[in-house]
């Protein structure tokens, strides 16, 4: 139905701004003012409503996943934040040219399919092949870990007695070596 319901509106609107040329310049200025800029207002509030909503989950699901062992803690905001992704990005790139930022980019992108196919496996939707896909996708972030250049970590990340975090241990480069411990899910 909300097929139908969408299409039917999208033949009503643009019947409406089409029309509004016929109605002269007064019929142009209500059908944008008074239909086009509220719809734009809405579309903006849903992307900005699900942006926040999807970062939230991303922030969630890793902070699991760095439970597991998978990553560090530290790694969270510069994969589940949007405006700190590009930060490190830039960061990368500085550091280690294009490369390091293709690299980091590529780590990004793996860890958010990591935490989107763990949200699934919480939520009860997760595909047959969850262990399958789960092991690939952290064979190729352990894969790309060697490469990675992320910006040091702001002060109030290093907490007492646990060390800089140049001090972790770096995690095996064979694709066939667990990342962290081996936790198949239900």
């Amino acid at each position: 139905m909300a097929p139908i319901l969408g299409f039917l509106a999208a033949v009503v609107m643009h019947g409406i701004w089409n029309g509004s040329t016929f109605w002269g310049g007064q019929g142009f200025l209500f059908a944008y003012g008074a239909i086009i800029l509220p719809l734009l207002v809405v579309v903006l509030a849903v992307a900005i409503w699900a942006r926040s909503r999807e970062g939230k989950m991303l922030t969630s699901a890793l902070q699991q996943i760095a439970q597991m062992g998978w990553i560090r803690p530290e790694e969270i905001r510069w994969i589940a934040r949007l405006s700190d992704r590009m930060s490190a990005r830039r960061y990368a790139k500085r550091i280690g040219g294009k490369p390091a930022a293709a690299a980091l980019r590529a780590y990004q992108q793996t860890m958010t399919e990591v935490a989107f196919l763990h949200n699934r496996a919480v939520n009860g939707t997760a595909p047959p092949d969850l262990n399958q896909r789960m092991s690939l996708l952290l064979q190729r972030a352990a894969l790309l870990r060697p490469y990675i250049v992320f910006p040091p970590p702001p002060p109030t990340m290093v907490r007492p007695g646990v060390g800089p975090p140049g001090l972790w241990p770096q995690p095996p480069t064979d694709p066939r070596a667990p990342i962290g411990p081996d936790r198949r899910y239900p």
